[in-house]
């Protein structure tokens, strides 16, 4: 949550450059490295960690089981507290609020993250 309100919101709103020069090109990245197209959209799927079982030999550090894509309409912010973050960017509130994909005309895309450690059993 901080990362958002703090560095995230500024990089992708950014008018100032550096020292007085104001950026008249919107839709420019704070590092005027990368433009975006549109609206940004920033969806966040949550899981309980290591709530699954796995077979020892397959065992890693962790297990996360797949996510639903039901919406959860409480404030969360990290290790699942109730968010009690003031928001100093109450203007934005709404940018925040749950839309159905098709609602905002974006796509769903599930990715897939696997990593393989190589630790040979002696």
């Amino acid at each position: 949550m901080k990362y958002l309100n703090s560095t995230l919101i500024f990089s992708m709103q950014s008018l100032q450059w550096y020292g007085t020069y104001i950026s008249r090109n919107p839709g420019m990245t704070i590092d005027n490295a990368n433009k975006y197209v549109g609206v940004a959209r920033l969806r966040q799927h949550r899981i309980r960690g290591n709530s699954c079982s796995i077979p020892i030999i397959m065992r890693t550090e962790e297990c996360n089981p797949e996510y639903s894509s039901s919406p959860e309409y409480e404030d969360f912010s990290e290790a699942w507290m109730n968010d009690t973050f003031s928001d100093k960017f109450a203007r934005l509130d709404h940018i925040w609020d749950y839309t159905k994909a098709l609602q905002a005309g974006t796509l769903a895309y599930e990715g897939n993250l696997c990593f393989l450690r190589y630790n040979p059993i002696k």
